[in-house]
């Protein structure tokens, strides 16, 4: 271990930490004044890019939210139009056995009506028009 200037001792990480940040200011090229302006009109404009990226962002939780409610009225118009169709299909099949009651009366009618004008022919009898007379 090594001693600090203040006598505490420090580890070997620290050390290494130290190292590190020293060579790390080292790589930091000198500039000159105009290159020095050329960097920050640079980063004026990235950050004027990431400002208007940022207010973009900002809105986003406006707009899901906007989409939050608008897909919660959708929702509920499609449950009304469920529960409605349900309705209807109930009221359909309802028709449809009214419809088909109403259908197989119509065919026993029919029926007894050609029953009845059979027998009422049956019990007609047919007298050719006029009727000839016969000497005696």
């Amino acid at each position: 271990m090594t001693t600090r200037s203040n006598n505490k001792k420090c580890n070997k990480e620290e050390i290494h930490a130290t190292k590190d940040f020293v060579n790390y200011e080292k790589k930091w090229p000198t500039l000159s004044p105009q290159t020095s302006v050329d960097k920050s009109e640079e980063l004026l404009e990235k950050l004027s890019q990431l400002n208007s990226k940022l207010s973009k962002l900002e809105s986003i939780p406006n707009q899901i939210s906007n989409m939050a409610s608008t897909l919660k009225t959708v929702s509920m118009e499609v449950e009304q139009l469920h529960t409605e169709m349900k309705g209807l299909r109930e009221e359909n099949n309802s028709l449809r056995e009214k419809n088909q009651l109403l259908e197989n009366k119509i065919s026993s009618l029919e029926f007894d009506i050609n029953d009845l004008e059979q027998y009422g022919r049956r019990l007609n009898i047919y007298f050719p028009w006029p009727m000839k007379k016969e000497k005696i």
